[in-house]
């Protein structure tokens, strides 16, 4: 039987013969957890399917004026802000009614391509330099459908902001 080494050394064998992660790789994997975990979408999710969306989760970068995804543009995904703002709006003349709000930090938006087929509902431009993270939209609805009562925790935080929008009047 042969020995395998174990020890914090990146790119040496550990274990079953699996490389050991980077540590930039292990870094990485720990923001994308922990913006998941400030996200209110995610609140009730146990860690363990938090790390399976994290493992969905594609990071993207931005400067400001930068174009994220345009409005009926189809959809690879939903987002969340790790850092910046980001605006996401639709203009009036698409028939539909005009709206726009900006998103910071620890939220989440564009969840609603994930029921729908026609594509994104509005475009999502960054106002500042950020950065978000897009969750891979079926990958996620796969994770759903194995897994129905993390749809159910998702509506119940999604109700949740919904109200405190009406209530603050935003």
């Amino acid at each position: 039987m042969k020995s395998r080494r174990f020890g914090l050394f990146p790119g040496r064998v550990f274990g079953y013969g699996f490389p050991m992660p980077q540590s930039s790789e292990l870094h990485k994997r720990a923001v994308i957890l922990n913006s998941l975990r400030s996200c209110a979408l995610f609140s009730g999710f146990p860690g363990e399917d938090l790390q399976r969306v994290a493992d969905l989760a594609t990071v993207k970068v931005l400067e400001p004026g930068a174009c994220l995804v345009r409005e009926g543009e189809a959809s690879m995904g939903f987002f969340v802000v790790q850092k910046g703002r980001i605006s996401f709006s639709r203009d009036a003349s698409a028939g539909a009614g005009a709206f726009s709000h900006v998103y910071a930090a620890g939220e989440s938006f564009a969840e609603a391509s994930l029921a729908e087929e026609a594509g994104h509902s509005a475009t999502a431009l960054a106002l500042e330099a950020s950065q978000v993270l897009m969750i891979q939209r079926a990958g996620f609805l796969a994770l759903l459908r194995r897994q129905p009562e993390l749809a159910l925790r998702m509506v119940g935080s999604m109700s949740d902001r919904l109200a405190q929008r009406t209530a603050s009047g935003a």
